[in-house]
């Protein structure tokens, strides 16, 4: 089974992007999913994943943050931001929670609107806590829309879960936490379609990454 959900990510990625970026790809998943320990590689559309019709028409497909551009975003982290809280919004199977671990957070929380996902993501936490039993995770099922951002955040992670309208009510919630306890805060943005919006919110880019063109990521911060 897992040799088929690799083989479905490599011509997902061929027929929407490219061979190069699809062998790319399928590289780093195969040696990803074997270092972290952990199963994440599958595709989902958005009809399985929103549970209302109103979810669906703001819904993107769920597939995990490559990852080679997952890595270059932990590592351009500044030092000693692992004592904050690490939330990843659309969270699905819990890759970007699992590598924060291993990566030094110790308090994960990820927010994921499928029921499914959100199960495979607390298998994924149970083996990853068996190597980091001090790291707390917390998998809330739920819409990240209307997610009230607990004050200890102090990074935050996105793959492009949703379309503009609910990134709105995403940053407005990041910026109502902000409001309650200012403080510095650290947004990984992979494959960042409304970037603008967090700028006009008054976030700037501390980073950028590319790769193969269609691999894009950025690290946002805001003036505190």
């Amino acid at each position: 089974m897992r040799w088929w959900h690799y083989l479905h990510f490599f011509i997902y990625h061929a027929w929407y992007w490219n061979i190069p970026l699809a062998w790319f790809v399928l590289e780093h998943e195969i040696r990803g999913e074997h270092r972290y320990g952990i199963r994440t590689t599958q595709i989902i559309p958005p009809s399985k994943i929103a549970a209302t019709l109103q979810q669906k028409l703001h819904a993107e497909a769920y597939h995990p943050l490559n990852y080679y551009i997952a890595e270059q975003l932990f590592q351009h982290l500044p030092q000693g931001i692992t004592h904050g809280t690490f939330l990843d919004i659309g969270c699905g199977q819990g890759r970007l929670l699992c590598m924060a671990a291993h990566y030094g957070f110790k308090q994960v929380i990820g927010i994921e609107l499928d029921a499914h996902c959100c199960l495979t993501a607390n298998k994924n936490a149970s083996i990853t806590q068996q190597q980091f039993p001090d790291c707390t995770f917390d998998v809330i099922h739920g819409d990240a829309s209307v997610y009230s951002i607990p004050t200890a955040v102090q990074v935050i992670s996105l793959f492009n879960p949703f379309d503009d309208i609910l990134m709105q009510c995403c940053i407005d919630n990041v910026l109502e936490s902000l409001a309650q306890h200012p403080r510095k805060i650290w947004i990984l943005y992979a494959s960042p379609l409304y970037e603008q919006l967090w700028l006009q919110a008054g976030f700037s880019i501390e980073h950028t990454f590319s790769k193969h063109r269609y691999l894009q990521a950025s690290i946002l911060t805001n003036h505190y």
